[in-house]
């Protein structure tokens, strides 16, 4: 019963994982992608969904409009998940060798690699005061980690705008 499925409201309550998901769906017809899309953001089988009627079908993707809009591309310095605070790397124009290496060695495929970037771009927060934050260093120790994380937990308006900025500069240095 569509009654019984939980439908997210806007993209804040998508994870970078399902976000990736949906950016695989391949197909030619444009309401394929459709319906597979709408099946992964439920966790219910397309072929259920293909065999509501006609106005049960309207009445399950009316409760999914965010899917047709944009996700904000707005930059968050900080966020907050679970109990740890994180930071975005504070001067990209002094990120380390080894940073940029990284980032170069997941270009070929930048949305399968999203968290990857974001555990790059964000990490601890070690410090605080009024001028600003400073983050742990960027080491293989805890970085993995870090990543699974943010794919398996982190909404993916937390970190786009940040990755796509990112992701634009890499291009341009």
């Amino acid at each position: 019963m569509i009654e019984d499925i939980k439908f997210p409201q806007s993209w804040d309550e998508i994870p970078i994982k399902v976000w990736k998901e949906l950016n695989s769906v391949q197909s030619e017809y444009e309401s394929t992608k459709t319906i597979e899309r709408m099946a992964i953001i439920t966790d219910t089988d397309p072929e259920w969904i293909r065999s509501l009627s006609f106005a049960e079908f309207n009445k399950f993707q009316s409760n999914l409009t965010f899917l047709n809009s944009s996700i904000t591309n707005e930059v968050k310095t900080t966020f907050t998940l679970g109990r740890k605070e994180y930071g975005m790397i504070p001067h990209l124009d002094l990120i380390s060798a080894g940073e940029w290496i990284d980032a170069e060695n997941w270009k070929e495929k930048p949305i399968d690699n999203i968290h990857l970037y974001a555990a790059l771009m964000y990490r601890p927060i070690v410090s605080k005061d009024e001028g600003g934050y400073e983050i742990e260093p960027h080491t293989v120790n805890g970085f993995m980690s870090r990543a699974e994380k943010f794919d398996n937990e982190l909404p993916i308006t937390t970190i786009y705008g940040s990755v796509l900025f990112f992701l634009s500069l890499r291009n341009v240095i």
